[in-house]
């Protein structure tokens, strides 16, 4: 759907989500009396994310392995990104969530793995418990 009208997303490749935006834009257009503003109520919309998700795309797949690490293991980011496949945030709101969970989770990560002060936080199973704990009613 989301191909046939130029709106895939550049990062993940799915066009559902800014296809549906779109048939709702061109229904609300017309109901309105104002076809003619479909193009600028949908550049308005979506074009943004789309630049967004474009830059995400550059930026994650030039260095896929970092972006793994910085991102997608903290699981504030991943629930960031449940929510912009919901169309309720933007990627604005997920580069946000980076930049602002990053510290947290690296040193999350480091204690988990009892890198941290010789090991002395955490090691083995309780890894897992720490970081959950640490991360509960995080949203």
């Amino acid at each position: 759907m989301g191909d046939a009208a130029g709106l895939v997303d550049p990062f993940t490749g799915e066009g559902i989500r800014f296809a549906i935006k779109s048939g709702r834009l061109a229904a609300q257009a017309i109901l309105d009396g104002h076809p003619e503003s479909y193009t600028t109520r949908v550049n308005q919309s979506i074009g943004k994310n789309l630049r967004m998700g474009n830059l995400m795309r550059k930026m994650f797949y030039g260095l896929q392995g970092t972006w793994f690490e910085l991102a997608l293991r903290n699981p504030a980011v991943s629930r960031a990104l449940v929510d912009m496949f919901a169309d309720q945030i933007g990627y604005g709101r997920v580069l946000l969530t980076i930049a602002t969970t990053f510290p947290r989770s690296m040193f999350t990560k480091k204690v988990a793995l009892g890198e941290f002060m010789n090991g002395r936080f955490a090691s083995g199973a309780n890894s897992s418990i720490l970081m959950k704990e640490i991360y509960r009613g995080k949203h």
